[in-house]
């Protein structure tokens, strides 16, 4: 483990990678160079870079850090809105419409929801809203309330429909993860509002929102842009959904919590959370390989998050895991012998 560094303003650089997707989207001659940079040369530049453990250490982060990630959402929304008026216009046609989709909802899931993922777990409300924007422009508003009050409490248990069990693969859990978050909601939510001596569809139940705004959005696109527009709007939406949910996958697969013979699960710790040192890909998801350490310290800005000796490595980084996630038997191969027989992760 590398000693601590000072956080500085020339540290932020690096977390700009992400950005590159925008101007690879538009000027790029094909949309299929989104794909290609975020499957191909990112995990090539990341056997290149190598991996970094290195950690910084800051009495004030620099408001650079918090500018990239408050700065996204508009970024997304203007990208995403100019997309669709080009298939609107009738610049974008044909079998193009699916693959313009399919580089948005990859962009929109790789770097979107994972710069949401940051916002929706700041204290101000502001920054929250922020990543409530993300969220809303791929329809997944609800995973908010899931992901901050669900999966951080039961992750790594049999209760956090988020956290693949050994032996499930990818095409199993993703659709399990889905309509699981949406059953997570709805506990939830009931929970909170019969302490408050309301019903179920209460009007402030974060249901109604999750649903409705996503829908309306959808519906104002296909009425003010057409079918097509509308289209593109819902599969880029699934798009950016499926990948977060292979995200998860890869992020807690096979991993447990014990249980205490209270009945109540241990505290998360390192150990619960695969994470990745990749140099690049860590600048590319701000940090998110950093896995272990945010489910330790969920309120810690991703520029403070730390490379833990004590938790689980996956060979490669999240990319490369991806692609080996869609072949269960190569990916239980390469991971599973990682895994104790406890269920605990040794580090690699």
């Amino acid at each position: 483990m590398e000693e601590k560094s000072r956080l500085g303003l020339r540290h932020a650089i690096p977390f700009l990678v992400g950005y590159s997707l925008i101007p690879i989207y538009l000027f790029a001659p094909t949309p299929w160079a989104v794909p290609l940079f975020i499957f191909v040369a990112i995990p090539l530049f990341d056997l290149i870079l190598g991996k970094s453990t290195r950690n910084f250490l800051s009495d004030h982060i620099p408001a650079a850090f918090d500018l990239l990630v408050w700065l996204w959402p508009l970024v997304q929304v203007l990208n995403l809105s100019f997309a669709l008026y080009r298939i609107a216009a009738g610049e974008i046609t044909g079998p193009a419409i699916l693959s313009h989709a399919l580089a948005l909802g990859m962009i929109n899931g790789a770097v979107g929801i994972t710069y949401a993922h940051e916002l929706i777990h700041r204290k101000s409300r502001a920054e929250v809203f922020l990543g409530e924007i993300i969220l809303a422009s791929v329809c997944y508003l609800h995973w908010r309330i899931e992901h901050v009050r669900g999966h951080h409490a039961h992750v790594a248990t049999p209760e956090d429909p988020a956290s693949a069990p050994r032996g499930m693969s990818v095409y199993a859990f993703v659709p399990r993860s889905i309509a699981g978050a949406w059953v997570s909601v709805w506990k939830l939510e009931k929970a909170r509002l019969e302490r408050k001596n309301k019903g179920p569809l209460a009007a402030d139940s974060y249901l109604w929102p999750s649903l409705l705004v996503p829908g309306a959005l959808a519906a104002a696109i296909g009425f003010g842009l057409g079918a097509a527009a509308m289209a593109a709007f819902l599969l880029q939406a699934l798009v950016a959904v499926v990948l977060l949910e292979i995200v998860n996958y890869i992020e807690h697969y096979g991993l447990e919590r014990t249980r205490l013979p209270s009945g109540n699960y241990e505290r998360p710790h390192p150990g619960i959370s695969w994470n990745a040192d990749n140099r690049l890909t860590n600048a590319f998801l701000i940090n998110l390989q950093r896995h272990s350490d945010h489910h330790a310290r969920p309120r810690v800005p991703y520029p403070l998050l730390e490379s833990r000796d004590e938790a689980p490595q996956l060979p490669f980084g999240y990319a490369t895991m991806i692609i080996m996630s869609l072949v269960p038997p190569l990916y239980k191969r390469v991971v599973e012998p990682r895994i104790s027989p406890a269920g605990d992760s040794e580090p690699a």
